[in-house]
C-alpha cells in the first residue's frame, strides 16, 4: 500500500484522543457522606439516600467562540458511587485554545423520549440501571435528589423527595476552564448541594416535587444547578507561558482505563 494511502488512512486516529471527565459531590465546604444526618440547610438539618441524574450534550468553545460538539456522551450521576465519569472523545490538539466546557442537566428531547428498551443491560440509559424513567411519554428524572430532614422543634425525621424532571427543565450550563488549555487530559467536576438546594425550605415549601410548570420548588432547583457546578480540577497541555506541570486529580485511579464511567457508544 502506498505511505501516503496509509498516512490517510491513520490520520483520524492520529488525530483523535480521550479527556476524562468526572464529577463529585459536596455540600458546601464539607465532603459528601452518603446518608449521613449532618447538613444545614437553615434551620433545617437533613441527609442524602440518594443523588442521581444525568449530564450530556457536552461540547467545548474556543477563545473565537467556536463551539466543539461532544455527540452521543451522557454522564451518569449515582451517589453511591465514589467516581462518576465519562470518557469524551476529543481531538488530540485543538485548532485553537479551549475557555470553555458546555453541557446540559439532562438529556435532549431525542434521548429523553426515546424507547428506552433500545438500550443494553448495562446502559446507563437502561432503567433497570438508573431507576429514573417514569415512561416514554414524561421521559427521565433529569435530577433526583432524595433523603430525611428534620425540621426546627422536632424529633421525628421526615423524608424528602425532589424529582427535577420533564423537557421545559432541559438545563444548557457553560463553566469558564480555570485556565486555557490545548488538550484536555482530565477535567474534574463538583457539584455543589448545598447551592442546589440553595433557597429551598421544606418546612415552607414541602418535601417533595415532581416538576410540573409553575413548580416553585422545581423553578428554584433551576436557577441554583446554573451555579451548583464548578471546575476544580484540569490536567492538559496549557498554552505557551502558561505552561507547568502537571498533577493527577485528587482521587484518580492510578491508571485511567479504571475509570467506572458511563459513556454512551
Amino acid at each position: 500500500m502506498h505511505r501516503l494511502t496509509v498516512i490517510l488512512l491513520l490520520l483520524p486516529l492520529l488525530l483523535s484522543a480521550e479527556t476524562y471527565l468526572y464529577c463529585q459531590l459536596k455540600y458546601g465546604e464539607l465532603p459528601y457522606l452518603h446518608e449521613s444526618l449532618r447538613y444545614e440547610k437553615g434551620d433545617e438539618t437533613l441527609s442524602f439516600s440518594r443523588v442521581a441524574g444525568f449530564l450530556s450534550d457536552f461540547s467545548f468553545e474556543d477563545t473565537e467562540g467556536q463551539i466543539y460538539p461532544i455527540p452521543d456522551d451522557v454522564l451518569y450521576l449515582e451517589s453511591e458511587q465514589r467516581l462518576q465519569s465519562v470518557t469524551l472523545a476529543t481531538p488530540d490538539r485543538f485548532p485553537r485554545e479551549i475557555v470553555a466546557l458546555h453541557f446540559s442537566v439532562g438529556l435532549p428531547k431525542e434521548l429523553n423520549l426515546a424507547n428506552p428498551n433500545r438500550y443494553r443491560a448495562e446502559h446507563s440509559l437502561n432503567p433497570l440501571v438508573n431507576n429514573l424513567h417514569w415512561s416514554q411519554e414524561s421521559g427521565y428524572i433529569f435530577m433526583a435528589l432524595e433523603g430525611l430532614t428534620r425540621l426546627p422543634g422536632q424529633k421525628p425525621l421526615r423524608g424528602y423527595s425532589l424529582h427535577y424532571a420533564n423537557q421545559h427543565n432541559y438545563l444548557p450550563i457553560r463553566l469558564p476552564l480555570p485556565e486555557p488549555a490545548l488538550t484536555l487530559n482530565y477535567i474534574g467536576l463538583e457539584l455543589d448541594l448545598a447551592q442546589v438546594l440553595r433557597d429551598i425550605s421544606f418546612s415552607e415549601q414541602g418535601f417533595t416535587t415532581h416538576s410540573k410548570p409553575q413548580d416553585p420548588i422545581a423553578q428554584q432547583l433551576r436557577q441554583n444547578l446554573t451555579t451548583a457546578f464548578s471546575i476544580q480540577k484540569l490536567q492538559g497541555v496549557l498554552p505557551r507561558a502558561q505552561q507547568k506541570s502537571a498533577q493527577r486529580p485528587l482521587y484518580l485511579p492510578s491508571a485511567p482505563e479504571n475509570l467506572q464511567g458511563y459513556a454512551m457508544k
